[in-house]
């Protein structure tokens, strides 16, 4: 494929990313709509469910960067196309990682809360989170030093 329409694909899936995020901004901030789904344990909103899906559909459309960016790296730099494209796909997945720390916080933790206490809860989410992401930049400090 040439660098033009790699180049258009990522164009497309940066905006695509830019939109759903400022639907979820929107979303979050904006139109909350406080129905209930579900009382018990935890209570869901309508608001909770489409910003959870928005935030997964913004993982995955980030992480659909790193194809467009492959067919650059395969048409500009030939014999170090894998490399940089592992290495990107290393930092997509951290920037992925933070996205999520953030997003999905308030419903993960209170999730952890109907099995363990708040403050257990705070530091399971944190621990899960720190540990992913050391194994991410151990990815990338693999692939930087291959």
């Amino acid at each position: 494929m040439s660098i033009k329409k790699a180049s258009k694909l990522l164009i497309r899936q940066i905006s695509a990313v830019v939109i759903t995020f400022i639907l979820l901004w929107l979303f979050s901030r904006v139109f909350i709509f406080n129905i209930v789904v579900l009382q018990k344990p935890i209570t869901v909103t309508i608001t909770h469910l489409i910003c959870l899906a928005l935030a997964l559909v913004i993982s995955v459309l980030v992480k659909g960067i790193n194809e467009p960016l492959t067919m650059i790296f395969e048409e500009t730099i030939k014999d170090k196309a894998r490399a940089a494209s592992g290495l990107t796909n290393n930092v997509l997945n951290l920037i992925v990682l933070a996205f999520l720390y953030l997003f999905l916080r308030s419903f993960v933790v209170a999730v952890f809360q109907m099995f363990i206490g708040e403050h257990l809860a705070n530091i399971t989410y944190d621990a899960i989170f720190i540990v992913v992401g050391l194994l991410i930049l151990y990815g990338i400090v693999k692939q930087l030093t291959e």
